[in-house]
């Protein structure tokens, strides 16, 4: 007695026949199978086969729908994606420009600042300078004021000398005078 053939020697023999490029029918898979099997149990394994691969046909027609649906709704998702990827990166270029600006506004007013920091000292250095100088005058306008009385008070000393000297030379002429009208005769006046 011949071993029982099964689905899977069936589905073997077919497979092997079709990528062989022959005709799987029922009596070219008996042959493959050394002449074991009925026809009859053949051919109904072969239609159950059959069967099979068409529900994979439609299984895999079905699979194919729904990979061309899937790659239209990611293809969507990716247009979507790339539109607000390149919203985004216009954002971020706006953003970039306002940086920028930003950065040259700092530069500029760091420039400003440093300019106006440079007068102030400059200013500030000039400031003490003079007054440095008026401190130095003021000074000297003391020392001035003190020689002035100083002076004014020898000379005060040699004004009210000169002035006794004065006095003493009028009386002293006022009596040459005198005595001179006395010695002609002439009445004192």
């Amino acid at each position: 007695m011949k071993p029982k053939i099964t689905h899977e020697d069936v589905a073997k023999a077919y497979a092997e026949l079709k990528e062989a490029g022959q005709d799987p029918s029922a009596l070219t898979i008996r042959k493959k199978l050394g002449n074991r099997g009925s026809l009859e149990t053949i051919q109904n394994i072969l239609e159950k086969l059959r069967n099979g691969q068409n529900q994979a046909i439609d299984s895999r027609a079905s699979a194919a729908a729904f990979e061309s649906d899937m790659n239209a709704a990611v293809q969507r998702g990716v247009a979507r994606a790339g539109a607000e990827i390149k919203r985004q990166a216009e954002e971020i270029r706006e953003l970039q420009d306002k940086v920028s600006g930003l950065f040259a506004i700092e530069e500029l007013l760091t420039e400003q600042f440093n300019e106006a920091s440079a007068k102030v000292t400059a200013a500030t250095d000039r400031e003490r300078s003079l007054l440095a100088e008026l401190s130095e005058a003021r000074r000297q306008s003391t020392d001035s004021a003190m020689r002035l009385v100083d002076i004014a008070q020898v000379h005060h000393g040699e004004l009210a000398l000169l002035r006794a000297q004065l006095e003493e030379a009028n009386a002293r002429a006022h009596r040459h005078e005198l005595r001179a009208q006395q010695l002609e005769g002439k009445p004192a006046s």
